[in-house]
């Protein structure tokens, strides 16, 4: 059974098992209709059957069941980000994301932001989108929340923040409920519920239905919040409900629409469209909607009082709506052949033939084509008489249309793990009203829209501290400036980093030395503003030449003063660094590479110092490391070089023993020489020398 109660539709005897078993939510918010849908896990199920580049969710309870499909642009990987000018899945543009709310729309605009996603094996397991969603090109949306897979507390809310659909200053938006439910096995209670923030005069608390409750398990209540803008530009504030648990802090969010919109006509008298009558419709009471291109405009009314209008003007064919141009013998649109055309009609009563003019004072469109402002005044005669009907139709219009400048020398700086810096400088701008920083994780789809994305600062400063970031994973950053008419500029993009890494020196006291002998290795770990990090273990690693595979040879703990110093003996040439661990604030870091070169020991001893001529000269002595079967060339030193005189072979401990019978009488020096092999440089023993009488 469906039960409303101020508003919002709760499905009581919902389906017992969902596909989706864990805590979830899905707010869809009705402007339309006015209803306001909360669904969870008490009272729907759940279907998730994404793929990596489509989000898919169906939602089914209360013998209802709602689609929701979002695709980002050209089937890329869904990631978290901002996705503006959404058009209907799956027939969207080359470009543009796919979205489709509920189904049975032919004509889809809106947007929406990905707030967190992942993915595991292919499978959608985390999600936390908020939508915005026009059906056939509608001013009025349907806009909401779906998050799964992230963290809940006892005490909840749904949704966890709010982003209102963009509202005229002195307008009022839909009032939306903030659902506080009780989710723990123990009752709690909520003592306090108030707007903070930037902004919270443009917001209202319509009702307060959960001060002084206490809530048992499962249980709920309703804070009903309105958006209300006092003034142009981006608006931002939070709710606030205080339980006994903790704070809940809801973000949010809405635009304060920049300029006016309102439909005026004067019929003249005998003019069959107006009747003779003076028609003034305004955003305070009325629905006043515009959308076009350079080709074509066209808007329409939906009055309190029950008027309904529509409008539409283009220029000739080949031609555009240029501002401040004016479009002379205007026939019936879509009838006008090559020529310009605009038919205005409403209550039932339309032209067979027309034959007017209208002026474009005022006309602008945004980055995409997409219609920004209009100023246009017409006027128009039905079957070709005398008596027509006046007309100014604006659409956002402004005398000030131009946005402040973007800021500039915009850093993003990681502090930590989990903290960030961000600076930048404002523009000199005279009305320059404030600087809005927005992001996202991810960098795939930036914040390019002063509402959307986490809020990190409003105001006139020019740096801001974050923090809650994961650690590792980028950031996107969009810092926004704003003047007094509601002129947003475009995104300042910068990057959050995503590891806090320290840098980790490495010096080794030599880079070749022979077997047996020691090398100091040395380090110091530091932050990235250069202090040193103490306590932080510390690996010495090393490689054989020829692997890509690092192992830990000793460990330890960096000092007061961050360093960390081994003695080490390598058995052969290798690769060495150090690898420190990563730690909750901290990134791991990795040292330079250095080879250490290991020459082989060669010994080499004679069994006399002295020899007659014609006696022979043994020579022994021993290679480290082991190289059983190799060779060791005996060579004397005459004539001003060494040369080979004798090979022996190594013994199966890596010893030798080798004859030689000097030819001539004199001091014969001697020594011998073991060439490198893969791992080892060659060496020489100390030479020697034998007196030949």
């Amino acid at each position: 059974m469906l039960v409303v109660a101020g508003g919002l539709a709760v499905f009581e005897g919902g389906a017992s098992a969902a596909a989706y078993s864990g805590p979830w939510s899905v707010t869809l918010s009705r402007e339309g209709s006015g209803a306001n849908l909360v669904f969870d896990e008490t009272n729907a199920v759940l279907t998730n059957s994404s793929t990596s580049n489509l989000v898919n969710l169906d939602v089914s309870g209360g013998g209802s069941s709602y689609d929701f499909e979002f695709q980002a642009p050209d089937k890329a990987a869904m990631a978290a980000g901002w996705y503006p000018d959404a058009q209907r899945y799956p027939f969207q543009e080359a470009g543009r994301p796919g979205m489709s709310v509920a189904g049975g729309c032919n004509e889809v605009t809106g947007s929406f932001e990905v707030r967190d996603i992942a993915w595991s094996s292919g499978t959608l397991t985390k999600l936390w989108l908020l939508y915005e969603h026009h059906c056939e090109g509608g001013e009025k949306a349907d806009f909401g929340e779906i998050r799964f897979g992230m963290p809940t507390a006892s005490t909840d809310v749904e949704p966890h923040a709010l982003h209102w659909p963009d509202t005229y200053p002195g307008g009022q938006s839909k009032v939306v409920p903030v659902l506080v439910r009780q989710r723990g096995t123990s009752a709690g209670s909520v003592s306090a519920v108030a707007l903070e923030g930037a902004n919270p005069q443009d917001f209202a608390i319509r009702t307060d239905e959960c001060t002084g409750q206490t809530l048992d398990e499962g249980q709920s209540c309703l804070v009903n919040v309105r958006f209300a803008p006092q003034a142009p530009g981006p608006r931002t504030a939070v709710l606030r409900i205080t339980t006994n648990a903790r704070t809940i802090r809801v973000p949010l969010d809405g635009l304060g629409v920049a300029g006016t919109t309102d439909w005026s006509m004067q019929s003249d008298s005998g003019d069959y469209i107006g009747g003779g009558k003076t028609y003034h419709y305004t955003t305070d009471t009325d629905i006043v909607a515009f959308s076009g291109s350079r080709t074509l405009v066209s808007g329409g009314v939906d009055a309190a009082n029950g008027d309904s209008w529509g409008a539409t003007f283009v220029p000739a064919q080949g031609d555009i709506l240029v501002q401040g141009n004016t479009y002379p013998d205007a026939h019936r649109y879509p009838f006008n052949g090559t020529g310009a055309g605009m038919n205005v009609s409403g209550e039932g009563r339309g032209c067979n033939k027309l034959v007017g003019d209208f002026t474009a004072d005022q006309v602008g469109f945004t980055s995409t084509g997409t219609l920004d402002r209009l100023d246009l005044t017409f006027e128009q005669h039905c079957e070709e008489g005398t008596p027509a009907l006046h007309g100014r139709l604006r659409y956002r219009a402004r005398a000030d249309y131009t946005a402040p400048a973007r800021v500039t020398n915009a850093t993003a700086t990681r502090t930590s793990g989990t903290t960030a810096h961000l600076t930048w400088s404002n523009p000199a701008d005279a009305d320059r009203a404030g600087t809005v920083v927005r992001y996202l994780p991810d960098t795939s789809a930036p914040p390019t829209d002063p509402t959307a994305g986490h809020l990190a600062y409003t105001g006139n400063g020019t740096s801001v501290d974050l923090s809650g970031l994961a650690s590792g994973r980028t950031y996107s950053v969009g810092i926004f400036t704003y003047d007094s008419t509601g002129n947003v500029s475009s995104a300042r993009v910068v990057t959050i980093p995503g590891s806090y890494a320290p840098t980790l020196s490495f010096t080794t006291s030599a880079t070749s030395l022979t077997y047996g002998g020691a090398v100091t290795m040395s380090g110091r770990l530091t932050d990235p503003q250069g202090g040193a990090l103490p306590s932080i273990p510390v690996h010495v690693q090393y490689r054989s030449l020829g692997s890509s595979a690092w192992k830990t040879l000793v460990s330890g703990t960096t000092s007061s003063t961050g360093q960390i110093t081994a003695s080490i003996k390598p058995s052969a040439t290798r690769d060495f660094r150090l690898l420190s661990d990563a730690s909750e604030q901290y990134a791991s870091a990795t040292s330079p590479v250095v080879r250490v070169n290991v020459a082989q020991k060669v010994t080499a001893a004679s069994d006399k110092s002295s020899i007659l001529l014609g006696q022979t000269l043994t020579i022994t002595g021993s290679v480290a490391p082991s190289h059983a079967g190799g060779t060791v060339l005996l060579q004397a030193y005459y004539s001003g070089a060494w040369h080979t005189v004798k090979s022996a072979t190594l013994s199966s401990s890596s010893t030798y023993s080798v004859s030689y019978k000097p030819s001539s009488k004199g001091s014969k020096p001697f020594r011998v020489y073991r060439s490198a092999d893969t791992d080892h440089l060659a060496n020489v023993s100390p030479s020697l020398t034998v007196t030949v009488g």
